[in-house]
């Protein structure tokens, strides 16, 4: 059994935590370039892109994919996790979502092997998206914000539960 995460779990979390100085800055250069209209566009592309790339991953898969809770509940889960991504205005917050769905993904692929994996996987994201937060406490122009926690950790919970489906033997 693993003891510690992988390394690019620990890089994609401190790459999370690490670019919240800069992320602000990041987007007024993008904004700058190409617009906030266009950027938003290029964010939902990407996300739809996405979706394109697991449709035909599904439709591909050799085996047939049974309906019942094994389907149900990621298909739910993906279907909140596109609500919210196009009902969220900031981009930062939509942003947020797909890294921590990537990081819900690998803690999935590579943490902890068991009946604890749930339970692991999920501290580590409450764990890397506290931080994250508490970090922007002490930044002039970020704060801290529950509700940034709550939309971080959906984000991963669905990266790991599509982990789940798509992984699992």
């Amino acid at each position: 059994m693993k003891k510690i995460p992988s390394i690019p779990i620990i890089l994609l979390s401190l790459l999370i935590i690490g670019i919240a100085p800069w992320a602000r800055r990041i987007l007024r250069f993008i904004y700058g370039i190409i617009g906030r209209e266009k950027s938003a566009l290029g964010l939902k592309i990407i996300f739809l892109v996405g979706i394109a790339l697991l449709v035909i991953y599904l439709l591909t898969k050799r085996q047939k994919i049974k309906i019942g809770y094994g389907i149900i509940f990621p298909l739910g889960s993906f279907i909140l996790l596109t609500i919210l991504f196009f009902k969220i205005k900031l981009p930062e917050e939509k942003v947020h979502l797909i890294e921590y769905a990537i990081l819900g993904f690998l803690l999935f692929k590579d943490f902890f092997k068991g009946r604890i994996k749930l339970f692991i996987s999920i501290l580590f994201l409450l764990i890397v998206a506290f931080t994250d937060e508490l970090f922007q406490l002490f930044l002039p122009d970020r704060y801290f914000d529950f509700r940034d926690i709550i939309f971080n950790s959906v984000g991963g919970f669905t990266g790991w539960i599509f982990g789940n489906f798509l992984l699992k033997k």
